[in-house]
């Protein structure tokens, strides 16, 4: 089974959650680094992480150690939504996680949460000049 096609009842379930953009960055082509850790206390959230609509993590257990992604953001003028889908969130609502992005060597971390019922996005934006 292809891990990058979710189930259709789970498809279904992501398709109809509602995301929210919570921080935009505009780029250059460039390659993105992406490091998710747990928030807090490590309590069982579990996140899957999709570009777009394609799925680039599936399930897999916020802890202290990363999960690290590097994307190739290349198509001038496209934008880019990592979407961060609680699939479940932990003994402690919500699902919460610190997130550090590095672009061309300089570091920006802050912290997303997401719910059974929204989930939250940061956006790339691919200068076309």
């Amino acid at each position: 089974k292809n891990q990058s096609t979710p189930s259709a009842p789970l498809k279904d379930k992501i398709t109809k959650r509602n995301y929210e953009v919570i921080k935009t960055f505009t780029v250059q082509p460039t390659i993105v680094n992406i490091d998710i850790y747990d928030y807090g206390d490590v309590d069982g959230d579990t996140v899957m992480i999709f570009l777009n609509d394609q799925l680039l993590i599936p399930e897999k257990n916020l802890t202290k150690n990363p999960i690290s992604l590097s994307i190739k953001l290349e198509v001038k003028g496209k934008t880019y939504d990592l979407i961060m889908f609680a699939k479940s969130e932990g003994k402690n609502p919500p699902n919460t996680a610190s997130m550090v992005v590095t672009i061309n060597n300089v570091r920006e971390e802050f912290k997303i949460s997401s719910t059974a019922k929204v989930s939250r996005a940061v956006r790339f934006i691919v200068n076309d000049k």
